[in-house]
């Protein structure tokens, strides 16, 4: 039995002791099951709905809080934001009070009432007749041990994956991460420079900066790199899959994110041909955990085969971010079965367009569909054909191990 299911409320486990109503805990009662359709339950729904404080003794820890049904574990950049915002269009999906709470991965330390308490009470489910609410938080995919404290902490709920073409994904993160934000910083120090001469002199351009990750890359993710040796540490709880690993011949499971980044001396590696280059090169800059992998995020492969080893296998549902532009309906649809909630129509909401498509103007910020078409009418990445080349055939290698992971082939 994996470690995860032997661990006790104490051990940060959210139990059943408690009675509850769908996603929600509600207080204990003398029932076998804790069936809806009692004296004692119709009890409960009446002090629920009179009752506004979160925490009352009589009712115990997790009184009135409701669980997530549905985790958007990633990946960046993918159309998580437009995912989120259609799910919670369902009339019968509550929204949390925000889109990525970051729990697992940054306050995961605060317990589960700080963690439940940024989702709709028992009384808001009551009262409006949904059935589930969620979270998407993009930054949860790359990290193992987010992977293992997510089974432990809500075992349970529904993971949706949403995967883009790798260097697509890179570009855009590229332009949202680096570029924008830096030529923002710059026009703040030179204001009376032109933006071209401004990107042109301080910042490095996509295939310098995506040639210097690559070469790290290999470095790192070679049999007994980093990547390897910080995934060897997860094994405590990844046992299994390791040991079934070996004996199939495969190579190990490996932390490319806590392998390959975040360290001044990471950096210093993979950002020293650059820095040669051009040494007025600008890398002074907020969220560099989302930049410097700018690449590594896309190889998605090597995280997801984590999240396969905590969660069964059909509690994870994959989506090929492309899919959801030309077959929205299609893939919501499919989403909405694979949650268990009832059929929906989306296309009101979908008829308005797609969120946080741009720069940085906020996850509810909205893109029609025509101003989105215009944008990516010339979707050319400003990189030569021969690193082009070379670059295609390290993704493929990372998509093929993604696919055949999953069993689902993306048009890419």
């Amino acid at each position: 039995m994996p470690f995860w299911e032997r661990e006790t409320l104490n051990g940060g486990v959210l139990d059943d002791t408690l009675s509850s109503f769908g996603p929600c805990y509600l207080p204990n009662v003398n029932t076998s099951d804790g069936a809806w359709a009692n004296s004692g339950n119709e009890r409960m729904f009446l002090d629920i709905l009179s009752n506004d404080t979160d925490v009352n003794p009589k009712y115990g820890y997790l009184q009135n809080q409701c669980k997530p049904g549905f985790l958007i574990i990633g990946a960046g950049k993918a159309g998580t934001s437009s995912l989120y915002k259609y799910l919670v269009g369902h009339d019968r999906v509550l929204p949390a009070k925000i889109k990525q709470v970051q729990f697992f991965k940054y306050h995961h330390e605060l317990g589960m009432r700080w963690y439940l308490s940024h989702f709709p009470t028992a009384k808001a489910f009551l009262s409006s007749g949904a059935l589930m609410t969620g979270e998407a938080a993009p930054g949860y995919l790359p990290y193992p041990e987010v992977a293992a404290r997510t089974q432990i902490m809500m075992p349970g709920s529904k993971l949706l994956l949403l995967v883009r073409e790798p260097i697509d994904r890179a570009w855009s993160s590229y332009n949202y991460n680096y570029y924008l934000p830096g030529l923002k910083k710059l026009n703040d120090l030179y204001e009376n420079e032109s933006y071209e001469y401004l990107a042109s002199k301080y910042l490095y351009t996509f295939e310098d900066m995506i040639r210097a990750e690559m070469s790290m890359l290999k470095e790192c993710m070679e049999p007994g790199g980093a990547a390897e040796i910080e995934g060897l540490k997860q094994s405590y709880w990844a046992n299994s899959m390791m040991v079934s690993r070996r004996q199939r011949g495969l190579s190990p499971m490996i932390d490319i994110i806590n392998g390959c980044y975040g360290t001044e001396e990471k950096r210093n590696q993979q950002w020293a041909p650059l820095r040669a280059q051009n040494p007025e090169g600008i890398l002074d800059l907020p969220n560099t955990h989302r930049w410097e992998g700018m690449l590594g995020r896309g190889l998605y492969a090597v995280q997801a085969e984590w999240w396969y080893t905590a969660y069964p296998n059909n509690d994870i549902h994959m989506i090929c971010s492309n899919e959801m532009k030309v077959k929205t309906a299609s893939v919501l649809n499919s989403v909405t079965e694979f949650l268990g909630l009832p059929e929906f129509v989306y296309s009101d909401i979908v008829s308005q367009g797609m969120y946080n498509v741009r720069g940085h103007e906020g996850y509810d910020k909205l893109t029609s569909w025509n101003n989105e078409k215009e944008e990516k009418s010339d979707d050319s990445i400003p990189i030569s054909d021969v690193f082009r080349e070379e670059l295609n055939a390290f993704v493929q290698i990372h998509n093929e191990r993604l696919f055949s992971l999953v069993g689902k082939r993306c048009s890419w």
